[in-house]
């Protein structure tokens, strides 16, 4: 038995250099990721890992062959979904094929086993914490072994294959769940990394915001406290008009400041409990001139769904990705916006027909000052969006292509 696991080594080698490479080449300051770019890096590092292990797998005595295929196997299907499963599936029956031998009857059946859990759990497994992907991931092993013990016998006359079925089967789950955590603490890491970064950004703005708000506010206090009492004593009607235009225009240099401060460090002084269609049906009331402006054709799909927050500071992040969106499609387009909820999350999702993004642009999305509408903007719309939804404990996934429009995916636990 120890031979057995020896031999079987050079395989979970392979499977993890390939996983190293792939995981910690790219950028590694990236803080929100492309779906479609992640499930071509799963894809890969499924293809080469699966080319590796069928080429040079373990030969034992009495003509025993093993390899450790289906770990990069089931865990390329189900961290990239059916349409990749069924890719490297098609792949893993051809290639084995070029070996021959009545393996590959066993193979195609394992396969579509694979295939048809893929289906059925590949969206519920992403959606699970790193503990229990881990667990998921062994227990799908073990299933996997159980199948395997018992086709060896119809397409084998071998017996000395179980012999080794528990080695195998040991070596496998090991295997599995020793990928499975290091792909999660791997990308665990990069996301920590990406995000000290940024908060490290956001913390110089906000003490820049404070700083600066602090020393602008004490002479404005003052030149206010000294224009009121003029405005009591002051007589001629002429000057009560040119203190009153100074006192207005102190008071929206006041509500500047103020506004600044909110960009830079959100703060939630009113945290309630509220209604998602409510708050967002009142923002596209406020935008449906700049839509019609436009020529956006609104599609709401909205569902009744509480979560806790600040009012004000939510409408504001709402608002600011909806005039994004429509500001993306000055020519016309198609704005959605979805509300529903999934378990213990709310999900809003925003997705419009507009000019897109590139990946250097998503990549930087949310940094202070920088922007995708060159001299119109100046990035503090979409720092805020990212801020009051991280202080609501909420997260945001961004997809986007040049010429094909963005969406966002927000997802916000649900009031209890």
């Amino acid at each position: 038995m120890p031979v057995f696991f020896t031999q079987l080594l050079p395989n979970l080698f392979y499977i993890l250099a390939t996983l190293f490479v792939f995981q910690l080449s790219g950028d590694r300051n990236q803080f929100y990721v492309d779906e479609k770019k992640l499930k071509r890096r799963y894809f890969l590092f499924a293809f080469i890992s699966i080319v590796l292990c069928i080429s040079f797998p373990a030969r034992f005595e009495h003509g025993i062959i093993y390899d450790l295929r289906f770990i990069p196997l089931l865990i390329g299907s189900f961290y990239g979904g059916p349409a990749i499963s069924a890719l490297l599936i098609a792949f893993t029956v051809l290639y084995r094929a070029v070996f021959g031998g009545q393996g590959i009857y066993m193979t195609l059946i394992i396969c579509a086993i694979i295939f048809v859990l893929t289906i059925l759990f590949s969206r519920k497994y992403n959606t699970l914490s790193i503990r229990h992907k881990i667990i998921a991931s062994v227990l799908i092993s073990i299933l996997h072994s159980v199948v395997s013990y018992l086709l060896f016998p119809l397409f084998f006359n071998n017996y000395h294959y179980q012999e080794h079925i528990f080695a195998s089967t040991s070596m496998e789950v090991v295997g599995m769940g020793a990928v499975v955590y290091l792909l999660e603490a791997i990308r665990s890491a990069r996301y920590m990394r990406a995000k000290v970064l940024r908060s490290e950004k956001l913390e110089v703005v906000s003490h820049l915001a404070a700083s600066i708000s602090h020393e602008i506010r004490n002479p404005m206090t003052t030149t206010k406290g000294f224009l009121q009492l003029l405005q009591g004593s002051e007589k001629d009607q002429k000057n009560l008009e040119y203190i009153k235009l100074a006192l207005d225009e102190l008071n929206r240099a006041e509500g500047i400041v103020r506004d600044y401060l909110t960009f830079a460090k959100p703060t939630h002084e009113r945290m309630e409990t509220m209604d998602l269609k409510e708050q967002t049906e009142k923002v596209i009331s406020i935008l449906r001139p700049l839509a019609n402006m436009n020529s956006v054709r609104l599609d709401q799909r909205l569902k009744s769904v509480p979560i806790t927050g600040d009012q004000s500071l939510f409408q504001q992040c709402i608002l600011n990705l909806l005039k994004n969106s429509i500001e993306a499609m000055p020519n016309g387009g198609k704005l959605t916006i979805t509300i529903g909820s999934s378990e213990q999350l709310a999900i809003i999702e925003i997705q419009d027909t507009g000019c897109g993004m590139t990946e250097e642009q998503m990549r930087r999305l949310g940094e202070p000052y920088f922007t995708t509408k060159d001299q119109k903007g100046t990035g503090l719309g979409m720092m805020v969006v990212f801020s009051v939804i991280e202080a609501m404990k909420g997260k945001i996934h961004v997809e986007s292509e040049q010429g094909k429009g963005t969406r966002f995916v927000i997802t916000i636990p649900l009031d209890t």
